[in-house]
């Protein structure tokens, strides 16, 4: 019986090591890019220490390769030791990205002037993720004073200002675009879908809440961003998507969700390369008739564990239905903010099991909906979600992060589970992967409210099985299905 615990790796350090509207015109946009593939060395049966990369004494004359091979991603405050960087590598994460945005104003206070000192700090910590071949989504955000539209520090910005603001992304992207940096993938402003005092480019006076200004800034921005790397992936600033304009929850306005469905209208959709989202679902724990479970829900979505499953499944139907409405293709999605949530589960056992499991769940969602990546929020966590302490010690989600990536990162979906599958078991959810190698693995987990497992049949004999958290499973007297998710293999 193969022993599968959590996921481990020996990377290959290639650098130093850590450094401390009306319709617009398409006639500019590119939308074809090649890129090469980093596959990091991958082990089973890892004991649990953290690895610690070993830094060459060099810099390496070729720049760390860009494109990963899972869409795993991990948030953090910084991609520095404060935040975890190591940690995130060793998870197993392709993706990070950083809460400290580049600040328009800070970069040029006064219009014309540039003040590149203000991203000493990031120049460091990009080139730190960069070396080990992590790639980051960067962020731009904060307009400055002399280009307010609206006088709100995160956007919008003043028509007359936009050449401006093109200019500015033109250099930071030349800058950051290349060695030692090789960011390649930009996301405009921080949920521009938020509206009032400390929103961004949310207008609810207008039909599509703001989302033509935000087109027309993406037309001015997006030929010099190509112009200065021709690689660069231009992102729709992470949507909030506050709940569903299609079928609201009661009492909720949400008019803020037409934010995108305004880009689209505008003709915005010849300036962008993908769209950047946000999805989490909350915790609650009831006592069910087979005792005390977790569940997850995202009322504002109608999702909820038991039904829909995640919500990153509702948001990313909405978002891919208005792009085949306006006939657009083409589009990657992003989640750059993935959780599940609960203020008061400070150090609450259930919690963290509950935790553990959504992330086994969520990723093969994730990887089943063909995202270009999904991103925990975050390492050192947002309302109790995150992968490890504040004091950067694993918690039982952070293995269950690096038995998901081992176990479904490098593989390809291939479907999903139906009851046939399972010997015709009722609420049996998940999804099959192959790997290179042949190997199919399949992350099953059981849904009811009625009673908290189901065993199911096989047609064939699977190899091994493991949980969420890489403990082998016993296959000698059949399979039991639970709320927590497994894996299941069979050879080639």
């Amino acid at each position: 019986m193969k022993m599968v615990t959590a996921f481990a790796s020996l990377f290959l350090i290639l650098a130093l090591g850590i450094l401390v509207g009306a319709p617009i015109d398409p006639a500019s946009a590119q939308q074809t890019y090649d890129h090469s593939i980093y596959l990091p060395l991958v082990m089973r049966n890892y004991d649990g220490t953290m690895i610690t990369p070993t830094p060459t004494p060099t810099p390496s004359p070729t720049p760390a390769p860009l494109v990963p091979e899972s869409a795993f991603g991990v948030n953090t405050s910084s991609l520095d030791a404060s935040g975890g960087l190591t940690e995130i590598l060793n998870a197993g994460a392709s993706w990070t990205h950083t809460s400290q945005a580049v600040s328009w104003a800070e970069v040029e206070p006064v219009e014309g002037q540039r003040n590149w000192d203000a991203l000493a700090g990031l120049d460091a910590q990009l080139q730190a993720a960069n070396n080990l071949g992590l790639r980051v989504v960067l962020t731009v955000g904060d307009t400055p004073s002399w280009a307010h539209a609206s006088g709100v520090a995160c956007g919008p910005v003043l028509p007359e200002k936009l050449p401006a603001l093109a200019s500015l992304l033109h250099d930071l992207v030349q800058r950051y675009g290349a060695a030692p940096y090789q960011v390649k993938t930009w996301e405009l402003w921080p949920e521009p879908d938020v509206a009032g005092d400390a929103g961004c480019w949310g207008n609810p006076a207008d039909l599509y809440y703001g989302g033509g200004d935000y087109a027309a800034m993406l037309a001015a921005v997006y030929p010099q961003i190509k112009t200065a790397d021709p690689d660069a992936q231009v992102l729709v600033g992470g949507l909030r998507l506050e709940c569903d304009p299609n079928n609201p929850p009661g009492g909720k306005d949400c008019s803020s969700s037409n934010f995108m469905e305004g880009i689209l209208q505008a003709g915005g959709d010849a300036f962008f390369d993908g769209i950047s989202f946000h999805a989490s679902d909350g915790f609650a724990v009831y006592d069910l008739p087979w005792g005390t479970a977790y569940q997850y829900s995202n009322y504002n979505w109608h999702s909820y564990w038991h039904t829909s499953g995640p919500v990153i499944i509702a948001k990313a139907n909405f978002i891919r239905n208005l792009l085949t409405e306006y006939s657009v293709a083409g589009k990657a999605l992003y989640n750059t903010q993935s959780a599940i949530l609960c203020a008061s589960c400070q150090d609450v056992p259930v919690f963290e099991t509950a935790k553990a499991g959504y992330v086994a769940q969520v990723y093969a969602t994730a990887m089943s909906l063909g995202f270009e990546t999904n991103m925990w929020e975050s390492l050192l966590g947002w309302q109790n979600s995150g992968l490890m302490s504040v004091n950067l010690t694993p918690l039982p989600a952070y293995q269950a992060f690096q038995v998901a990536r081992e176990s479904i990162g490098p593989a390809t979906y291939t479907g999903e589970i139906l009851p046939s599958d399972v010997g015709g078991a009722p609420g049996i959810r998940g999804f099959k992967f192959t790997h290179e190698d042949g190997r199919q693995v399949w992350a099953l987990w059981y849904v009811s409210v009625t009673e908290a497992s189901h065993a199911v049949t096989f047609s064939t004999q699977p190899g091994s099985a493991w949980d969420m958290l890489g403990n082998p499973l016993d296959l000698s007297s059949g399979l039991v299905v639970g709320v927590d998710p497994i894996y299941v293999e069979w050879a080639p």
